[in-house]
């Protein structure tokens, strides 16, 4: 009996500290090794002219994240999150739409993290990337290309996505199955930085998904912004220098070192404070976003004739 109950003793304690180190061990870097030169993406840019005029962006879907997902130590408990999409827009009416979200049977299919689904919004995102001349994803998780995987206008769309070779290839780890028209199309492949458009480069940043990337648009007004998509689920994690924890890792499939030395770098390009990180999934520096006119509360829509 006493062997017994000294090996259950055990068992419980090796199952708490495994929860321990899964939610309270933080993997942050003092320094970060990810490739991130914003004076070289900015020498990309150096001769483009008529650069993007505004940001628009639309709320499709939203819900909560748990504490433990987020960031180490467990924070708060739970942290709102919001569903995006996201337009550069141009003065001359072009535009380039980005993460278009999710439809309601992927949303129903993920209620566990999903709450709230607006279906007017949706559509109208539908129309939106009808009219995009690019449609461009942080990554390949289903509330950022979703979109367009569950698209009924995927044939008049497939000329202007633009995917990577990561993202058309990792169907499978993000949970979806791609139709053979967006496993068709020629993919870009790139090393580190790719010049998109006017005033928009693509960041390498394999961490949270394998075709995880950062997009940095320079504005005719001369701001700039860095898109980090899923980099980080919320601004605690760069406000309180905490990663994600190794829970949220293994639950992702995500590249923890790699995801750490990027928040990293987010936390560096914050503290500077020339560069606006814009989270995907952020409510209240999203919404403090809308109040200071970087980002405008809906997407531009061509009228009908």
């Amino acid at each position: 009996m006493k062997k017994a109950a000294l090996a259950v003793s055990i068992i419980i304690i090796s199952i708490a500290l495994t929860a321990f180190v899964a939610t309270h061990y933080d993997q942050l870097p003092e320094q970060s090794n990810f490739a991130l030169d914003l004076e070289h993406v900015r020498k990309l840019l150096r001769n483009d002219t008529d650069l993007p005029i505004g940001i628009g962006s639309l709320s499709v879907a939203s819900g909560e994240f748990p504490g433990c997902l987020v960031v180490t130590g467990c924070g708060e408990g739970s942290y709102a999150l919001d569903v995006r999409a996201f337009q550069l827009q141009y003065a001359n009416g072009d535009n380039i739409l980005i993460d278009p979200p999710h439809d309601k049977a992927l949303n129903d299919a993920n209620a566990i993290l999903m709450k709230r689904f607006n279906q007017a919004a949706y559509d109208r995102v539908q129309q939106a990337m009808l009219q995009a001349q690019k449609i461009v994803f942080t990554h390949e998780h289903f509330d950022h290309i979703g979109g367009v995987v569950k698209s009924p206008n995927l044939p008049k769309l497939a000329e202007k996505i633009v995917i990577n070779t990561a993202q058309q290839t990792n169907a499978e780890q993000a949970n979806l199955r791609y139709p053979k028209i967006l496993r068709d199309i020629k993919a870009i492949d790139y090393d580190t930085y790719y010049h998109l458009a006017p005033g928009v480069v693509l960041i390498k940043a394999t961490g949270h998904t394998p075709g995880a990337q950062m997009i940095f648009a320079r504005m005719a007004n001369g701001e700039e912004v860095l898109f980090a998509g899923d980099t980080a689920w919320n601004k605690v994690n760069i406000l309180e220098q905490k990663s994600k924890p190794l829970l949220a890792n293994w639950a992702a499939g995500e590249d923890g070192v790699a995801l750490a030395h990027q928040i990293r770098s987010l936390i560096d390009i914050y503290e500077k404070g020339d560069v606006t990180v814009l989270l995907a999934h952020d409510v209240d520096w999203l919404q403090a976003y809308e109040q200071r006119g970087l980002l405008q509360p809906d997407i531009r829509l061509e009228e009908s004739e």
